[in-house]
């Protein structure tokens, strides 16, 4: 009877194992969630200001140690103590993309699925994500949308981008200069969209007092998304809520 509770523990360990997956951010969540991944535990909460910078806790470690994988972007903070002091072997580590772009997007989510095996699911949802973005930009078109100036935070602009946006300033990721002011104010603008997670584009409201002030989201889990199509759908709806 012992001897079958041990083999029953190693094998259910062993299982365990073979799902687990931790993320180093939301964002990067949702590309394996989205990849077809099961068991995802991710790092860094939405919440934070900037969930890059997230510091790993002794808690974390426990998780990285079961995982059969970890997936992250490279900006983060965390990634250097991750092939560093901690040693994560690289086979168990995945690198991705991340931004809205439809080529980022795809490149990302199929990257994770060849590892854990799940290219069914991820072609499924790139096929709703690749409608969302065509049925989005037909409404935008359709209500002049497209043909309005705008200008948009540095890590906003892949998805201004896929979406048509007609772009005619991009700022940031750093402060405003005071010279970039004066050129911003030249361009003109119907929409200023910022950066929800790094916002520094209300200065530009002040030389631009008839645009339109707008802050997308990057990081699933803020303002209630959770998944990359909730994003996509959040950020489009900035525009019909002003």
């Amino acid at each position: 009877m012992k001897k079958f509770l041990v083999i029953s523990f190693i094998f259910c360990s062993l299982n365990l194992w073979a799902q687990n997956i931790v993320t180093t951010t939301s964002w990067v969540k949702a590309y394996v969630t989205a990849a077809g991944g099961e068991d995802v535990y991710n790092f860094a909460p939405a919440d934070m200001s900037h969930p890059p910078e997230y510091v790993l806790k002794p808690s974390d470690i426990l998780k990285l140690n079961n995982a059969k994988y970890v997936v992250f972007a490279g900006y983060e903070g965390m990634v250097k103590e991750l092939k560093g002091s901690l040693g994560i072997d690289e086979s168990r580590m995945i690198k991705i993309g991340t931004g809205y772009s439809f080529k980022i997007i795809s490149d990302s989510i199929l990257t994770v699925a060849k590892s854990l095996g799940t290219e069914k699911k991820a072609k499924i949802s790139l096929e709703e994500i690749s409608t969302l973005y065509k049925t989005s930009i037909s409404e935008l078109k359709k209500d002049g949308l497209l043909d309005k100036k705008v200008i948009v935070h540095f890590h906003q602009q892949t998805m201004a981008k896929e979406l048509g946006l007609n772009i005619v300033g991009i700022y940031g990721p750093g402060p405003i200069k005071p010279s970039e002011l004066k050129d911003f104010k030249e361009l003109g603008a119907d929409y200023i969209i910022d950066n929800i997670h790094s916002p520094i584009g209300k200065s530009l409201i002040e030389i631009l007092p008839n645009s339109i002030y707008l802050s997308f989201v990057n990081f699933p889990g803020t303002n209630g998304t959770k998944s990359l199509i909730d994003v996509i759908n959040y950020n489009v709806g900035q525009f019909y809520e002003k």
